[in-house]
């Protein structure tokens, strides 16, 4: 998917132009957005638990996530479908791409997306492990309060005050940790100058077994940077 920056200008610069706020900050702007400092990648963790998420979804086959509609700012998928989105609805399918590629070696493909109109039904199939996370889901301060049970990620756009993020049951720790570094991922890439062409130049990284150590390389070449997304 490349990195933040190849992602917003794939889908998004036609129709809402980037603001300041979901810009990198670099000390010298007001963007909101910013990649963690990775720390030591390098060092081993466990392989993915048994019976977690990430075994079921590997062993599945493909990734379930779940999106909301909305009735404005339509944005056509293509294809003759008819379908329309609003105007994150792209960014928030492509963000579940990468998710999807970080876990099956650079394939972004396996996903399937599931459709709901509301967050009620979103996190009611969160909970019942009819989906593996919620793209989208507004986290903020008071979202530990009304989404008891669920983990948000770092946001990775803001719009008229709403921080979109990845959603996750937090019963699966190690899930919701792999969605968190995933969702970084573009924002760093961005940061650093690599695009989804010199995907390779994004660290390995072994907290999730050997087998994921390219999960933050698969993801950029899938998707493109946050620029670029």
């Amino acid at each position: 998917v490349g990195n933040y920056g190849e992602m917003y200008s794939r889908h998004l610069s036609s129709i809402s132009p980037r603001l300041e706020v979901n810009t990198i900050n670099d000390g010298g702007t007001t963007g909101l957005l910013y990649p963690y400092p990775l720390g030591k990648v390098d060092t081993v963790g466990p392989e993915p638990i048994k019976h977690g998420v990430i075994e079921r979804i590997l062993q599945r086959g493909f990734l379930r996530c779940g999106i909301r509609l909305h009735n404005h700012y339509p944005a056509d998928l293509g294809g003759g479908q008819g379908i329309s989105f609003d105007k994150t609805s792209l960014l928030n399918m492509e963000v579940c791409r990468a998710l999807t590629a970080s876990l099956f070696q650079r394939i972004p493909d396996n996903t399937s997306f599931h459709r709901y109109s509301e967050d009620e039904d979103i996190f009611l199939a969160l909970e019942n492990g009819d989906i593996d996370v919620y793209a989208g889901g507004e986290g903020d301060l008071y979202s530990d309060v009304f989404t008891p049970g669920v983990s948000f990620s770092q946001p990775y756009f803001y719009d008229g005050g709403k921080a979109l993020s990845l959603a996750t049951l937090k019963a699966d720790t190690q899930w919701s940790d792999f969605v968190y570094w995933v969702t970084m991922a573009p924002i760093y890439a961005e940061e650093n100058g690599i695009t989804q062409e010199t995907s390779n130049k994004m660290p390995l990284v072994n907290l999730f077994g050997s087998d994921l150590e390219r999960l933050l390389r698969d993801a950029i070449h899938a998707v493109g940077n946050y620029d670029e997304m």
